[in-house]
């Protein structure tokens, strides 16, 4: 098996088919995967990553969880500058320069 690159990966979505999906993509390219069903649980992991740690998180990740946009402007208060929203909503939806707009699939572009 080869080497697991740098490159971390932390994906938040409420879909355990689209984490499931997304783990088996980071397995194939040799991505070391981190995956949460909403933002609290993987908030009590983020203060030992590091700050080059790419965030991907689900926009509705369902009620009682706070949204994704909301969350990645938290990350970027803490000094993450790789952030992601992974969402089937428009990027028009979205107007920030502190994160990016993706669909849902796993992003090859990153690797």
């Amino acid at each position: 098996m080869a080497e697991v690159n740098d490159k971390l990966f932390i994906h938040i979505d409420d879909d355990p088919l689209i984490r499931y999906t997304w783990e088996q993509q980071a397995i194939s390219h040799d991505i070391n995967i981190r995956s949460f069903s909403n933002f609290e649980n993987a908030r009590q992991e983020i203060v030992d990553l590091p700050l080059e740690a790419y965030f991907f998180i689900d926009q509705d990740l369902g009620e009682g969880h706070k949204k994704g946009d909301q969350s990645l402007l938290e990350l970027y208060e803490l000094g993450y500058r790789n952030l992601f929203l992974t969402t089937g909503h428009s990027k028009e939806d979205f107007e920030s320069s502190k994160f990016k707009v993706l669909g849902k699939d796993f992003p090859k572009i990153h690797l």
